[in-house]
């Protein structure tokens, strides 16, 4: 059994230097004003700190030139003017109520010399009195006071009247008095009411002074040279303690001296800067010395350098070194108990039945409550050791290549599982989970396995069953295995998503894989699960931040809440839930908390009091109530949980720190009432923090100009709201500070912000603007209506006129087209009067053929003869009966269809008389026809049949015949004319006429039928000549298609 060392503590600090923006690594000296922005005077200007940003001021914007290598400062009681002291242009007083080329003012030192004034310059020491009153000194300059109401100074002698002191540091205890540490005449107090001096001097040959003067009650502590630190009783006026931090005497100059000291009441304790070594912790109440070393200090830079001064805030303290600005704070040094290893380190601890355990790369054993002392130290005799896993009051340790062995904390013994049959590899396996559960009442272990799968684990009957790719897993390379809400057992897999195990009994399986939908897997990789106290199950995977498995609809769906930090951390291989149900995340980068409420990542940074320092390499971490235990290489590093991050956010208040107008600094416009921009100073930027919480990386401000913003504006990590072209108008500006929790600081910044208009852009000139232009516009309109009206007038008379014309020329031009019109109406009329007539006469004509008149009255005259008067007067009426038919029928252009056919009758009967009845004919009319008084053109078909009769049958040797048959089809009459003369001779027909005709009536018809369609909307009189009819004994068919007129 070995023993844990002594309690040690651990010193984090934060450094800063020209890489954070300091305008140098020299820093001489700084003060906090009661905003809490931190000034600061280096060897290249002076600058300020809002906790965030450093700012650095240019003294030489404007014409007159000022040192930039500046010493001591101290602020005026109201905080507006800063005092400081240079090395080579005396005092300078910087107002930060002006403009900064109008800003700075430097001061003169003169002393006594004889008869004469003599300049000095090399000023050291500056403090601005609770009067108000201005004392400051230097090299030789006596004490000097300046009045900043009239400008004037004097001087007030200390010591010796022919010896000009010089002055290191000048302090004001809470009586008013003045406390000043000179070079050669030690230390002297100084009263402003009674201007009593009183001296404290150890009478050191050559150098005898001190540089650091600091008050504890009613005490003063102060450095004194080769007498490191002495107390001195104002009340006995006398120095009552030497040697106080045991210092040895100097053997070079300075070079084993305090430069200066600060008193920290909250831990009742003395800080002293050391010229080379570091800091001296002096506890006053104990009287014990800690030496906090260079190592300590700045462990990434140990390099030993001076440190000028040292200035105690709430939190903390400051140093001022050669080598940048250190910043000590109670915050960054929460986690402070180190328990350092003697032995091999501790990489896992947990508890069983309320002891403590540990495990190293070699043994396991039991641990004291306080994790200082290793109570006992089993072998693990090779066994490597992946997790811990507690069931009940059983030990189970999974191993790299040796499976599942129970260590007995009874008999501090380590076993393998014991296991009846077969075993399936386990006794090789690569395991990491193991995982109580009951199926049927029957407690059963599920064991992940990277080299084998999944194993279950029947304690009955000590028997196990293994799944992989044979009996339903994708792959057998298993990383974890966890247990939701529900109880369903669910396995990450390395490559290939997450498995549930839907069916424990039959061993029946469910896949889950990442694809393109946002509701899917992260990634393929699933490292660890984790089920909350509110039962929501999470999982960390191969993608960074963390995913929830949601089972709130009928499909599981998951959720990714991705790290959102400026740089964000890799995957998470461990999750562990703290009592807050926050969830600590192990990264290869880090440790980062998950707040689930507000899904935000906090990152814990070394340094930040939180998480270990650099020079500690983390392997684990352990939660034991409430406290939390870094495993790390050299050591346990402990703290309490309620110190993490346990920042009271409602007791801080948001500060602007900087603002500027088109990126030119106008700072000293925050300390007005009210911010007032001109009309071109539209274009500005707020930039802000929280002075007391210095580098605070778990905050979050927001912001909002009344009248720009509708909302609360987030602010990102640049701490800055940024407003272009904002228009005139009254504004305010709010801000405020919260933390990721949620919270919200109920002090809420606001700041009224003026913002002129534009000359042009000013209500009154757009109202007088407005007028000009109705006015315009309304002359503009008049004048446009007069001068319409009389363009209308003009227009009107016009229009008039040009009417009255018109109408004339109308009138005119209709007269003249109604006499054109009837004109050639009555010329077309004539013209087709003149034609019908012609075409009536050449029809008569060809009825009234003389040959065939002659014959008929041969005929006659025959019968006559022959004493056949029967037959002559039978012949005689016909021929009379035809001719009157003829007559009439000429006389109109359209006749009934009864009375043309019997026309046709009767000249075909005359025709067979002629021709000795050498053919027949017969006569086919629709009954239809017959009843309803439809009518054809006159002698249309009169001419057909003559052609028939003269150049079909007349030829013939045998009888001949003819057809006539008179059809109805839809509005049209269909006259067909057959018979079965010769025919008609191809070479007869005229091929410029659509008609195939062969004789002069032929033509007459054709004619006719033109003229008829000429007359109808569209051609549908016509006729065609078939040689080759379907009808049987016939050779000729002439069919005629004539309009139906009622």
């Amino acid at each position: 059994m070995s023993l844990c060392s002594a309690q040690q503590q651990i010193h984090n600090y934060l450094h800063f230097t020209t890489r954070d923006g300091l305008p140098s690594n020299n820093i001489r000296d700084v003060k906090q004003d009661k905003d809490g922005l931190l000034w600061i005077t280096t060897k290249k200007g002076l600058a300020y700190f809002d906790g965030t940003h450093f700012f650095s001021i240019n003294f030489n914007s404007g014409e007159q030139l000022f040192s930039t290598d500046l010493g001591q400062l101290s602020l005026s009681n109201n905080g507006l003017k800063i005092w400081i002291t240079t090395y080579n242009q005396g005092l300078l007083c910087f107002d930060r109520t002006q403009p900064l080329e109008q800003a700075v003012k430097a001061y003169d030192v003169q002393v006594a010399n004889g008869q004469t004034a003599l300049q000095k310059h090399e000023l050291y020491a500056v403090h601005v009195a609770s009067s108000g009153l201005v004392y400051f000194g230097g090299q030789e300059t006596d004490l000097q006071v300046l009045d900043p109401k009239s400008d004037k100074t004097q001087v007030i002698k200390l010591g010796d009247k022919n010896r000009h002191e010089t002055i290191y540091r000048i302090r004001e205890d809470r009586y008013g008095r003045l406390w000043i540490g000179t070079r050669y005449g030690g230390i002297y107090s100084y009263n402003p009411k009674n201007r009593e001096i009183t001296s404290y001097d150890l009478g050191n040959t050559g150098e005898n002074g001190s540089s650091a003067l600091c008050f504890v009650n009613d005490e003063v502590y102060a450095s004194y040279y080769d007498h490191d630190m002495v107390r001195i009783d104002p009340k006995n006026r006398t120095i009552v303690d030497k040697r106080i931090l045991g210092m040895e005497v100097n053997q070079e100059l300075y070079e084993n001296h305090i430069d200066d000291m600060a008193y920290d009441a909250e831990q009742q304790q003395l800080i002293a800067t050391h010229r080379t070594e570091g800091l001296y912790s002096y506890h006053i109440p104990s009287k014990t010395l800690d030496i906090i070393g260079w190592d300590e200090i700045s462990p990434e830079e140990p390099v030993q350098t001076a440190i000028h001064s040292i200035h105690m805030v709430r939190e903390g303290y400051y140093l001022c070194t050669a080598n940048g600005l250190f910043y000590y704070s109670h915050r960054f040094n929460r986690l402070q108990e180190y328990i350092p290893d003697t032995e091999k380190p501790i990489e896992k601890i947990f508890k069983i039945e309320g002891q403590l355990w540990y495990v190293t790369a070699q043994e396991i054993g039991q641990l004291s409550s306080d994790f200082k002392q290793r109570l006992s130290a089993i072998p693990l005799k090779g066994l490597r050791v992946s997790g811990i896993h507690v069931v009940g009051s059983t030990i189970y340790l999974s191993t790299y290549d040796k499976g599942i062995h129970v260590f007995d904390a009874t008999s501090s013994s380590i076993k393998p599982l014991s296991v009846v049959g077969e075993i399936f590899g386990l006794g090789k396996a690569d395991c990491n989970t193991v995982l109580p559960d009951t199926i049927d009442n029957e407690p059963v272990l599920w064991i992940g396995s990277w080299s084998s799968g999944l194993y279950k684990y029947h304690f009955p009957t000590k028997t196990i069953q293994r799944f992989n790719q044979q009996n339903g897993l994708p792959d057998h390379k298993i990383i974890s295995l966890g247990k939701d809400k529900a109880g369903n057992i669910w396995l990450g897999m390395d490559g290939y998503g997450a498995v549930q195990v839907t069916d424990k009994s039959k061993g029946t399986f469910t896949h889950f894989l990442h694809t393109p939908l946002p509701s899917s897997l992260a990634s393929n990789t699933v490292f660890n699960f984790l089920l909350d106290a509110n039962g929501r199950f999470w999982y960390s995977s191969g993608q960074s931040g963390i995913g929830l498995i949601d089972f709130s609809s009928d499909s599981v769906t998951f959720r990714q809440d991705r790290d959102n930090n400026q740089f964000p951390w890799v995957y998470a291989y461990a999750l562990k839930a703290d009592d807050k149900n926050r969830i600590w995340m192990q990264t290869p980068d880090g440790v980062m908390i998950f707040h689930p409420e507000q899904r935000t990542f906090s990152q814990l940074r070394t340094g930040d009091g939180v998480f270990p320092p650099e020079r500690f390499r983390v392997s684990n971490f352990y939660f034991d109530d409430q406290n939390i235990i870094w495993l790390t290489d050299k050591g346990l590093i402990k703290g309490e949980m309620k110190d993490v991050y346990n920042t009271d956010i409602s007791a801080f208040s948001p500060l602007i720190s900087a603002f500027k107008v088109l990126n030119k600094d106008h700072t000293y416009r925050l300390l007005q009432d009210a911010i007032r921009l001109n009309a071109k100073e539209n274009t500005f930027s707020f930039t802000f923090s929280t002075p007391a919480l210095v580098k605070h990386n778990h905050l979050r401000y927001a912001y909002r100009l009344d009248g720009v913003d509708e909302d609360w504006v987030i602010a990102d990590d640049l701490q800055q709201a940024i407003y272009t072209n904002v228009a005139g108008g009254k504004y305010t500006f709010y801000l405020k500070v919260g933390d990721l929790d949620g919270n919200w600081s109920e002090k809420v910044l606001g700041i009224p912000v003026y913002v002129k208009t534009n000359w042009y852009q000013s209500l009154w000139f757009k109202f007088m603007v407005a007028g000009i232009c109705f006015l315009v516009i309304f002359l503009f309109q008049a004048y446009r209506i007069k001068q319409q009206k009389q363009v209308n007038e003009l227009q009107r008379a016009f229009t008039v006129t040009l009417q009255q014309e018109l109408e004339a020329n109308e009138k005119q031009i209709k007269e003249q087209a109604q006499i054109l019109e009837r004109e050639k109406q009555e010329k077309i009329e004539s013209e087709f009067k003149q034609q019908l007539y012609e075409s009536e006469l050449k029809a008569i004509r060809s009825q009234m053929n003389p040959h065939f008149i002659f014959n008929i009255l041969n005929s006659i005259e025959a019968y006559v003869v022959e004493n056949d008067a029967r037959s002559a007067s039978k012949l005689i009426h016909k021929f009379a009966a035809l001719s009157r038919i003829v007559l009439e029928n000429s006389q109109f252009a359209l006749v009934s269809i009864v009375s043309e056919l019997q026309l046709v009758k009767l000249y075909l009967q005359l025709e067979q008389e002629r021709f000795d009845h050498k053919f027949s004919f017969e006569i086919q009319v629709d009954e239809k026809l017959e009843k309803q008084s439809v009518k054809i053109p006159s002698m249309i078909i009169q001419p057909i049949v003559e052609n028939a009769v003269h150049h079909g049958i007349r030829h013939l040797q045998d009888a001949g015949k003819i057809l006539i048959r008179v059809t109805e089809q839809e509005d049209s009459i269909v006259i067909d004319i057959l018979d079965n003369g010769v025919g008609f001779d191809s070479t007869s027909v005229s091929d410029s006429s659509p008609f195939k005709t062969t004789s002069f009536g032929l033509k007459g018809v054709e004619h006719r039928l033109n003229m008829l369609n000429g007359q109808l909307a569209s051609q549908r009189a016509f006729f065609t000549i078939d040689n080759q009819p379907e009808e049987d004994g016939y050779t000729v068919k002439v069919t005629m298609l004539l309009p139906a007129m009622l």
